[in-house]
């Protein structure tokens, strides 16, 4: 005796896709957001409180675009990119970081993240947020 293939409820479907979509969403979510803290340290490791380009390009993936919504641009971005490194004594140049860890947070809006660092052996936490500024938290 053989038996038929079972039928999925069309009202089921969009569920299932969901199901088997939503971890990869959030594997690209999580490789966005190591991407970003990666450049923003490998910057402050090979140029932190000198000039350079690697500098500049860890400032802009650390500003992610907020310079452009504000008067000042770059050089506020700068000014707060500084005092940012000031708070964890990381506006100089670092031995050695590693991400320990990335919590997806499921707050409405746009994609936020509590990053776990280790910079020179010392665990510090990031907020991430796409569009905005990284941020500590303390």
């Amino acid at each position: 005796m053989s038996r038929s293939p079972r039928r999925v409820s069309p009202a089921v479907f969009p569920l299932l896709v969901l199901l088997l979509i939503a971890p990869a969403c959030q594997k690209l979510q999580e490789d966005e957001i190591r991407i970003r803290v990666r450049s923003v340290l490998s910057g402050i490791q090979a140029e932190g409180g000198t000039t350079g380009d690697k500098l500049n390009n860890a400032m802009l993936s650390w500003d992610d675009g907020q310079r452009k919504r504000e008067s000042g641009g770059l050089d506020v971005a700068y000014n707060q990119f500084v005092h940012w490194s000031r708070k964890k004594d990381i506006d100089r140049r670092i031995s050695d970081w590693e991400i320990t860890g990335i919590e997806i947070l499921s707050d409405p809006g746009p994609t936020t993240a509590i990053v776990s660092v280790k910079i020179e052996g010392k665990p510090l936490q990031m907020r991430v947020t796409k569009g905005e500024r990284i941020t500590w938290v303390d």
